[in-house]
């Protein structure tokens, strides 16, 4: 982790920086405990089958991403840290991913065939490999 990452930048006083980051690009949120290059929820945003084994394809749930400030301020409460990652809309996916408008304030990346746990953690290795810190952000009102 660089230690440049480790300031904390206001909300509100990043706004029009946001909103130019969500032109091109959408916006994962990583909790503030988390470190930013593992932003994942575990058992929370994937499918998996009932051995627990294989990740399922699924177009209904996925990697949440932010596409406006409307949806950042739904997950970012007042006084809440963050951790923002850009992420680019026309990013190139790996194989069994795909990246998808859910509609104007929120995108996924979901599943799009069944495969194992451990080939599942290489294509987000892969994915998440390509995402940019923007910084980590409290939100305040």
């Amino acid at each position: 982790m660089h230690e440049g990452h480790q300031a904390f930048l206001v909300f509100e006083h990043e706004l029009e920086n946001i909103r130019q980051t969500l032109k091109e690009n959408v916006v994962r949120t990583a909790n503030s405990r988390q470190q930013p290059h593992n932003p994942l929820r575990p058992d929370k945003e994937i499918t998996y089958d009932a051995s627990g084994m294989f990740v399922l394809p699924n177009s209904q749930t996925g990697i949440s991403l932010a596409a406006s400030i409307r949806q950042l301020t739904r997950v970012m409460a007042p006084g809440m840290k963050k951790w923002l990652l850009s992420v680019d809309r026309n990013c190139p996916m790996p194989e069994g991913l795909r990246l998808q408008p859910d509609n104007a304030d929120h995108w996924s990346v979901v599943v799009t065939r069944r495969m194992s746990k451990q080939e599942f953690a290489v294509r987000i290795e892969e994915l998440i490999a390509r995402w940019k810190v923007m910084g980590r952000y409290v939100r305040y009102e």
